[in-house]
């Protein structure tokens, strides 16, 4: 004799989707993460050849990120380097509730006149 297994997909659907979701949200954080380090990096640089030019670093590095990212600081001359680091906020989490505590640094070096 069998048995009757008709409700068994039907909780396992409901069991996989979420698992589904989440690991989905965490594919896109990840992606959102690895683009605002890239984003940063270019705009350290452009900053740092907009400085070395006698522009303003700020414009430069404003200009570079894209506007879903947050720019948090330009620095222009780290020290006695002559460098430019661009600070911004990372997008961490669901809409409604971003967290605002995940920062990405990045520095650019440029060379003395």
């Amino acid at each position: 004799m069998g048995r009757d297994e008709s409700g068994v997909l039907d909780i396992e659907l409901i069991a996989f989707v979420p698992i589904v979701v989440l690991v989905l949200l965490m594919l896109l954080q990840g992606f959102l993460a690895v683009a605002t380090v890239t984003s940063v990096s270019a705009a350290a640089r452009d900053g740092a050849r907009a400085a070395m030019l006698g522009r303003s670093a700020t414009v430069a590095a404003e200009r570079s990120l894209p506007s879903w990212v947050t720019l948090e600081s330009v620095r222009d001359g780290c020290g006695s380097a002559h460098c430019v680091e661009v600070t911004a906020r990372v997008p961490i989490g669901l809409p409604m509730l971003t967290t605002e505590h995940v920062t990405v640094s990045r520095t650019a070096y440029f060379p003395e006149d």
